[in-house]
């Protein structure tokens, strides 16, 4: 087992680790002496020199399992091993206890099951840490944030702890479903642009929570550009990213395929695209897809095209194109390819070997203030490179963005990248990866806030539609852009110009092969026994990361080379064809020969990168390939001319990091031989005449004599195939019966065959004769006469004008009946002027209203004149429950103004009588009795509100609320004094029902009134008042209820019922004695009811 620190030293089959970086193994052993299992323990500092915990060994032959227990420190292994002799298979588990401290084990027992791995969590409050509990020590969900494009879904997961939680499940929700919705399950679903919270609530405690802030926002543009589809036609593409699920193919060009790059120049409205085959430039009609013009000569390869906007111009467009690291110096589209080149420090600063996609950003200021073309570039690390062009130099710099940290391949395919980008008004960058088997569209959008591109996946173009080449990138007609972007603005670093070569070519592909096979290919070696030596300039090489080696298979080794060749006659071609013998990657080869006897015509290389440099009969050949080209595959081949008969002898070589030549590889020696004719007879065919042909063995140079005339066809009729009408031709054809050729010719149409009909002028339209064909339907016209005009009559009017509102006239035409309306102006007002005195509330003022139409407005205003009070006068004496008030009269206008005086003690009855106790429950019925004049003190300043209440003392009271109408001058009772206090008073109750004697002639005025004989009393008044006296409470809730007498139950109930009368502990009471203060507090109840 390896680790950071170096190696343990012993075969281990299982790990475990406490809190404190202390690691615990056990070794593999059969549990006898010669192979013990015990337990070891190190750190990441003494790896190499693990310590011994334990002293005996044991089985562990098989599954091993081993933990910390983080609620006591101690370890705990299960050990599954086998116990099988030859006859039986058996296995076998225990398992210890051991202390890492003392090394002591226990053993705790056997098991028989498979443990693959023990889990122990820590323990919570109470109990042992494996009981079930409802106490939660914590939740976390799967991601504190999320950023997410509209429709998009993403999984949360809460995770509650510890693990013996009864329930664990959550409920889910979003504050904002119309940015994100979330499902019961925890899937987020990106609705719309803006922010919201995900919440997670534990459904066994409300009060654990845990939050994710979910970001969603919406693409609304689409992008443009050209593909190479699976069928292999170049066209045109279109793709809504806001509303499309897939790319919408356009019209198929002419271009051959593959292609390599194309720009968009939206100054001039033209598409360029470069073929990796014809290796040319051409402009494209985007509309029918044909090719309008190309390049006179091979064009460079470029990853990358982007069109300038401030320094390429509609008289003079330039484009910029990136390969390598390097940045090509602008040229015209058409042209000669691109000249000298800045070079970008890709690999110092980001550890890029190539810029794999440019585009255009519009205008913007440098540091220095100067006006510059802005571009960006996106290199093999995942990096935008920030370019500034002012017409003569570039400034740069670099930005991450979260490609970087994704280790994309960047594979090659045709020695591009195949990748490409643009930017739509916004900034936004949308990225084309080749991925090695389609075109993924990224999307890249700025935060200032994090100083980082940020990237989403939008989706690809399949499987075999590479290259996707965007041209075009645009926000939706209804978008509504930000109108502007970020800019980086940190110190722009200036570029140096270079010339580029062929070895730079070949050097990066080599790199760039590198760097693309360290994170694609994962090496074999690891399975072998013993490691294997990689060939010299093979894969492996490069892979292993063993830099000499790769850069010492820039040469060919001589027993990689095979030479064959094959001549033509009378100074037509010699070629030599070079083949591998051996994989390589590529190399440098030397061809000598004669340049007296022989001229090189033509050079072809079969690699990725090839190079060519011929001088005074020498030609140097270059080639680097980023994949191995297997053995038997042909590098190049060489073509000579010369004339017939010679003899010539080419010498090739190899050439080892331009040191001296090792020596002869090969050594060929061609002879151009004489014509060898063969002679074929071609006999006359219909079209062609005949001739005798001689065609020479040995270079397949060919000349004919012997001419005859061809023989003519042998037509049949002609046959129509399409009838004719009356504007398109039809067609007819014939055959010919020797050689079964069709010739077709068009039959001319058979013109119109015309109805005419004379449609007359009418007021507004012209008259006209028209000629329509009755075969087809096509008609036009002739003969024009002009419309008659209309004859209007007067002007009638239909809508009145008002004074603010225009009125209308009509006119009708006599000869069609058609109405014209026209508008007649408003009147205006007409208006009278009033003058209005202020007062003392309300404004003076001048009013203009129309005598017309009843619209007014004011103006000259004078401010009202205010009141003048009169002195406050009190209308009613606030008491220590009741506010009083107050009035005052304005001495102009007398309106009155009134004010509340709150209630207070100033105006207490009770305060006049020395036994009242203003704090007891009696306060406010004696101070209502008081003040209404029902009752009054009982001399000496005592009110005595304890004291009994007699019958001709309640009869009295009752006489007042009554108003002390007039009364019989006699009474039934000779108890009862008409010049006593209460004789008026029991005259009255007497005659009205509303007291009887306790004989026919005796009242018994000073007997004192039962609970119950008062509230019969009250009850009676109230009857004599017309008021509703049915009683409907049930007096069983009061447990002396059958003490009332049969007169009083009724009344009894009813002042219950009615509050008047509520019991003194939960009883009525009703032969007791009622006091003064009882009858002044029924009597504020019963008002109250009342």
């Amino acid at each position: 087992m390896g680790a950071i620190g170096g190696d343990i030293g012993i075969v281990v089959n299982t790990l475990a680790c406490d809190g404190e970086g202390n690691f615990y193994t056990v070794s593999y052993g059969n549990g006898f002496a010669n192979q013990p299992g015990m337990v070891f323990t190190f750190t990441l500092d003494n790896i190499s020199s693990p310590k011994r915990v334990t002293n005996n060994g044991y089985f562990n032959n098989y599954i091993q399992a081993l933990e910390v227990n983080p609620n006591n420190g101690l370890l705990y292994w299960a050990s599954y091993y086998d116990t099988s002799t030859e006859t039986q298979e058996k296995y076998k588990g225990v398992l210890f206890e051991i202390d890492p401290k003392t090394g002591e084990v226990t053993n705790l027992g056997d098991f028989q099951t498979e443990l693959t791995s023990l889990c122990i969590p820590e323990k919570h409050t109470g109990g042992h840490w494996y009981d079930p509990t409802d106490e939660i020590a914590s939740m976390e969900l799967s991601a504190e944030q999320l950023r997410l494009l509209q429709g998009a879904k993403q999984q949360l997961s809460a995770t509650i702890l510890p693990w013996t939680v009864r329930d664990r499940t959550v409920t889910w929700i979003s504050s904002d479903e119309a940015v994100a919705t979330v499902d019961p399950d925890g899937v987020v679903t990106a609705v719309g642009d803006g922010q919201c919270t995900i919440t997670a609530t534990s459904n066994l405690n409300a009060a654990v929570t845990d939050n994710c802030q979910v970001e969603v926002e919406s693409v609304h543009s689409s992008v443009e550009g050209v593909l190479e589809d699976m069928g292999g036609n170049v066209r045109f593409f279109s793709w809504n990213l806001e509303n499309d699920r897939f790319w919408t193919p356009g019209v198929v060009t002419n271009v051959p395929s593959p292609i390599g790059a194309a720009v968009y120049d939206a100054e001039n409205d033209k598409m360029y695209i470069r073929d990796n085959d014809w290796v040319k430039m051409h402009e494209v009609d985007a509309a029918t897809g044909n090719i309008v013009k190309s390049s006179g000569s091979s064009w460079y390869s470029v990853d990358d095209l982007t069109a300038l906007q401030l320094f390429g111009t509609v008289e003079t467009p330039q484009v910029v194109g990136v390969a390598g690291a390097d940045v090509y110096k602008p040229c015209a589209p058409i042209s000669n390819s691109f000249g000298s080149t800045w070079r970008l420090p890709t690999r110092t600063y980001t550890g890029g070997s190539n810029l794999v996609a440019i585009t255009s950003m519009g205008q913007a200021v440098n540091e220095e203030g100067v006006n510059c073309d802005l571009l960006y570039a996106m290199d093999n690390a995942g990096y935008l490179w920030a370019i500034w062009y002012d017409g003569e130099e570039i400034s740069y710099n670099y930005m991450n963005t979260e490609l970087s940290q994704m280790e994309l391949v960047f594979p090659q395919k045709g020695g591009l990248h195949c990748c490409s980008m643009v930017a739509d008004e916004d900034g936004v960058l949308y990225f084309s990866y080749y991925n090695g088997a389609g075109n993924d569209l990224y999307r890249l959008r700025y935060d200032p806030a994090e100083d980082i591109y940020r990237v989403h996946l939008l989706g690809n173009f399949g499987e075999g539609n590479y290259p996707a080449c965007l041209t075009l990138a645009k926000r939706n007609d209804a978008a509504q852009g930000e109108g502007g972007f970020s800019v980086p603005v940190a110190p722009a670093m200036r570029a140096e110009a270079v010339t580029r070569t062929e070895e730079d070519v070949a050097r990066e592909a080599l790199l760039d092969s590198k760097d693309a096979l360290a994170q694609d290919v994962r090496p074999a070696a690891a399975e072998a026994a013993e490691p294997q030596e990689a060939p010299v300039g093979g894969l492996d090489a490069v892979q292993a990361g063993m830099v000499q080696e790769a850069r010492e298979a820039l040469r060919l080794p001589a027993e990689l080379l095979h030479v064959g060749h094959e001549t033509q006659c009378n100074g037509k071609a010699g070629t030599l064809t070079i083949t591998a013998d051996e994989e390589t990657t590529n190399g440098l080869i030397t061809l000598e020969y004669d340049a007296t006897k022989l001229t090189l015509t033509e050079a072809s290389g079969k690699a990725l990168l090839n190079s060519f440099h011929e001088e005074a009969g020498c030609l140097t050949f270059g080639y680097a390939n980023q994949e191995a080209i297997p053995a038997g595959s042909v590098l190049a081949t060489v073509t000579f001319t010369a004339e017939a008969g010679t003899e010539a002898e080419f010498a090739v070589t190899t050439l080892e990091n331009n040191e001296d030549y090792p020596g002869k590889v090969e050594h060929i020696t061609v002879t151009v031989p004489e014509h060898d004719y063969i002679v074929s007879v071609v006999p006359a065919t219909c079209e062609a005449g005949g001739y005798t042909l001689y065609t020479c063995r040995n270079c397949g140079e060919s000349y004919k004599d012997h001419l005859t005339d061809a023989l003519g066809h042998d037509w049949s009729a002609w046959t129509e195939t399409r009838e004719p009408t009356c504007t398109e031709a039809g067609q007819e054809f014939r055959t010919c019966a020797r050689c079964c050729e069709t010739e077709t010719r068009v039959v001319e149409a058979t013109g119109h065959t015309y109805r005419v009909d004379v449609v007359a002028p009418t007021c507004e339209t012209d008259g006209y004769t028209l000629h329509t064909c009755e075969l087809c339907g096509y008609n036009y016209r002739d003969q024009v006469q002009k419309a008659t005009g209309h004859s209007y009559s007067e002007w009638t009017v239909t809508k009145e004008a008002t004074c603010t509102e225009a009125g209308e006239e009509t006119r009708t035409c006599a000869s069609c009946n058609e109405t014209e309306t026209r508008s007649v102006a408003a009147k205006g007002h007409t208006l009278k002027d009033t003058v209005v005195a202020a007062t003392c509330t309300t404004e003076g003022y001048t009013l203009h209203e129309c005598t017309v139409c009843g619209y007014s407005y004011r103006d000259t205003v004078t401010p009202a004149l205010g009141h003048q009070w009169g002195q406050w006068t009190v209308e009613q004496e606030a008491d220590c429950f009741h506010d009083g008030k107050e009035t005052r009269t304005c001495a102009t206008c007398s309106e009155t103004e009134s004010r509340i005086v709150p209630a207070n003690d100033g105006n207490c009855p009770s305060k006049d009588f020395q036994d009242l106790d203003c704090t007891r429950w009696y306060h406010e019925g004696v101070d209502f009795a008081l003040d209404q004049g029902f009752m009054v003190g009982m001399g000496d300043g005592r009110f005595l509100p304890n004291g009994e209440l007699t019958r001709g003392q309640l009869m009295t009271i009752l006489y007042r609320m009554a108003g002390e109408p007039e009364a019989a001058e006699t009474t039934p009772f000779a108890d009862v004094k008409m010049d006593q206090y209460y004789g008026q008073a029991i005259a009255w109750a007497a005659e009205n029902g509303i007291a009887k004697g306790i004989t026919d002639t005796r009242f018994a005025p000073n007997t004192a009134v039962t609970r119950e004989q008062l509230v019969t009393f009250l009850f009676r008044y109230a009857q004599f008042s017309h008021e509703d006296v049915k009683g409907v409470c049930d007096l069983t809730e009061f447990a002396d209820h059958k003490a009332v007498s049969d007169f009083a139950c009724e009344p009894m109930a009813w002042a219950v019922d009615t509050g008047i009368l509520t019991g003194m502990d939960g009883l009525l009471n009703p032969k007791g004695d009622a006091t003064r203060a009882q009858i002044a507090t029924m009597l504020l109840r019963y008002f109250v009811a009342f």
